[in-house]
């Protein structure tokens, strides 16, 4: 990290910020960052730096918060587009509007607090998420069949073999005489 220059915050436009990083001193350099953050915290100023990271060039604001230095990538001021809408026109504006407009916004002023902010969709998501959990866990699960019996193979295919042989043996009738084809076969031991 190359410490470039130092600046008051309220000089940089939010429009310029990108990610916010917490950063921590390496081994053997925790002095250097404790005396860095204290002179931040005093005087008011904030630090410009140059550092590389994620395989790029970043220019970064380094100032002190309660407890630690935070860095906030800037975007450079090529990368910043200039706004196609003209800019807001204040002179139709009344008096009498105006007091109005002040009034609603001293009426909504506060201290800012991020934590009564939330992500709806991503909440709305996770509580349909959470929804289909508990209705999977209710289903009761499908009984799996009952185990058959493990059929001889062999026995079967004997059983069947029995039934085809069984099929083309051509019905005698009770009292008839065999045909001369039958004796003729019997008497060769066929």
């Amino acid at each position: 990290m190359d410490l470039q220059q130092f600046v008051k915050l309220s000089e940089v436009d939010p429009i310029f910020f990108e990610r916010s990083y917490y950063i921590a001193p390496e081994p053997g350099a925790e002095k250097a960052c404790a005396l860095l953050f204290t002179a931040m915290r005093r005087t008011g100023y904030c630090g410009v730096a140059s550092l590389a990271m994620h395989r790029r060039q970043h220019i970064v604001i380094m100032r002190p918060d309660e407890h630690r230095i935070l860095a906030h990538t800037m975007y450079y001021v090529d990368e910043i587009r200039d706004a196609p809408n003209p800019s807001v026109e204040s002179s139709s504006v009344s008096e009498k509007e105006l007091r109005l407009a002040e009034a609603f916004i001293n009426a909504l002023a506060g201290p800012f607090r991020p934590q009564n902010f939330r992500d709806e969709y991503r909440a709305s998501l996770a509580s349909l998420i959470e929804g289909k959990v508990r209705a999977h866990e209710l289903i009761e699960p499908v009984p799996t069949r009952a185990t058959t019996k493990a059929v001889d193979i062999m026995q079967a295919l004997k059983a069947s073999l029995e039934q085809l042989q069984a099929a083309k043996q051509p019905t005698r009738r009770v009292g008839s005489k065999p045909s001369t084809a039958a004796r003729n076969r019997k008497r060769q031991g066929a």
